[in-house]
This record gives C-alpha cells, structure tokens and sequence, in this order.
C-alpha cells in the first residue's frame, strides 16, 4: 500500500482520537469529511515539510558561516576560560556608513564602528556627541571619543580629532589631527602631528601652531613652535619654529632654531642661538652662543 493511502486507511480511526481531544476551533481542518480532512491534513503536511527543508537550508548556512568560531572552556596559555575563538578569518567591524570617514566631510560620526573592550564607564559632565565617534578602539573606562580612526586606552582620556591616540595614562588629550599621547597624566597634544610622551601637565602646541611638536617628559613643559621640542625638565618652553629645550627648569628658547640644553631660567631669545647651561642667562644676538 502506498504510503498516502496507508495514511488515508487510518485517517478515520485518527479522527475518532483527535475529536477525544482537539477541539474544533483547536483543528483548522473541515472534520464533517473524512476526505477533506485528509486533504487539508497532507497540505499542511507538504507546507510542513517545505518550511522544514527552508529553515534546514538556513541552518546549513548559518552552521558555514560560523565555522570559523569556536569555543573553548579551559585554560589557553596561562589564561582561564571561557575562550570564544576566531580562526582563519579577518575580522572588519563598520559603521554601516560604506567609509571609515562619513562623507561629504564634515559630516559628523555615526557613533558606530567601535570596538570597545571594558564597560566603557561614562565620565563625569558628558557632553552630547563627546563619545559619538566612529571606527575607534576604545579600553578602560570614562574616555571621550568624538572623531574617527583613534586608538584610546587608560583613563579619562579624550581623543578629539581625526587618526588621534591617547595609549594610556590617565586625563590626558589628543587634539590635533594625527596628534598622541603615550602616558603620564594630564597632558595635551593639541597640534597636528603633535606628540607627548609623558610626564605631566604638557602640552604639544601650546599658544602657537605647534606643527610637529613634541614633550618627551617632564612637567609643565610646551613645546609651541613648529617642529619645536621639549626633552624634559620644568616649565621649559620652545616656542619658535625647529627650537628646543633639552631640559633644567623655567627655560626658554623663543628664537628660531634657538636652543637652550639645561640650567635653569635661561633664555635662547634669538634666531640660531643657544644656551649651554647655567642660571638666569640670555642670548643678546642672533647665532649668540652662552656657554
């Protein structure tokens, strides 16, 4: 006997237990012909088994999809698990917007596209748009990210400004496109490609352009001229263009490629000059040179 007709023999019997049990509104099906009811029992069937074999087409792609992931309960190299893995693949995080950067420019940040790792703890006095940036790497908490392409880790840190990293310490700010700042705390790399490498209360920029300016450490240091630079020390200032303090304390070089290398409050206050060390002296012409 063919299987429809083996189904069809036991169809009256099957209605005597369903009637025992299923209401008539429960049973969508006629129940005044046996054959009707048949038929409308083996279309559902076939609707059955044609959704079936759909959601087992999605399972099959879904199960290709995530080959590639997998899951760990023990220890891997020292660290305990659970390990969720990802094995020969990249993997791309984006916005949705179809460029790193929304254009036409300035058009602002989705405030997608991040890969935040931590709780991401909100900070004191947030403004709106202070975290609406896109396609930034965020880790550790109460950071501010506004802008695109930046790298944030530590605490309390802010990046403001296109291709910007603040990679740890805490309260500090990077400003200026493509501006960093490597540690220490409180300190400020507001200029393009602008860099400070630690120490506290810096700035790379200060009151001037500050292109290519840098603070390698220290406190209280500004480095405020173009390719100007601070190497350490206090309240040192390099304020003209390619001048640098190397060190000491409340010294300045304000001429242009100016210099002064350590001491205290001394002053390289014209072009090409230098102060070697010492307390208290300044240069009186340019390419002036004060052992």
């Amino acid at each position: 006997m063919k299987p429809r007709n083996l189904f069809l023999a036991f169809v009256p019997a099957a209605m005597v237990l369903l009637a025992s049990s299923v209401s008539a509104a429960d049973w969508s099906c006629p129940t005044d012909s046996v054959k009707a009811w048949a038929m409308c029992v083996m279309e559902r069937l076939d609707a059955l088994e044609t959704e079936n074999a759909a959601l087992q087409a999605r399972v099959d792609e879904l199960e290709g999809k995530l080959a590639c992931v997998s899951m760990e309960a023990g220890e891997i190299d020292g660290l305990a698990g659970p390990h969720l893995i990802f094995t020969g693949v990249n993997i791309h995080i984006r916005s949705g917007s179809g460029s790193t950067i929304n254009m036409p420019w300035p058009d602002p940040p989705s405030g997608l596209g991040n890969l935040i790792i931590g709780y991401n703890e909100e900070p004191d006095g947030l403004l709106a748009g202070e975290r609406g940036g896109s396609h930034n790497l965020v880790v550790g908490p109460e950071h501010r990210y506004s802008s695109y392409g930046g790298l944030i880790a530590g605490f309390h840190n802010t990046s403001s400004w296109l291709y910007t990293s603040v990679t740890g310490g805490e309260n500090n700010r990077a400003g200026g496109y493509a501006a960093s700042v490597s540690g220490g705390f409180n300190n400020d790399s507001a200029g393009w490609a602008t860099s400070v490498s630690g120490g506290s209360y810096n700035k790379a920029a200060g009151s001037g352009a500050g292109f290519a300016a840098s603070v390698s450490g220290g406190s209280y240091n500004r480095a405020a001229g173009d390719n100007s630079s601070v190497s350490g020390g206090w309240d040192n200032t390099a304020g003209a263009v390619h001048s640098t303090v190397s060190g000491g304390n409340s010294n300045t070089a304000s001429g242009l490629s100016a210099s002064v290398s350590g001491g205290g409050s001394n002053v390289a206050a014209h072009d090409v000059s230098t102060v070697s060390g010492g307390w208290g002296t300044t240069t009186s012409s340019d390419f002036d040179h004060v052992p």
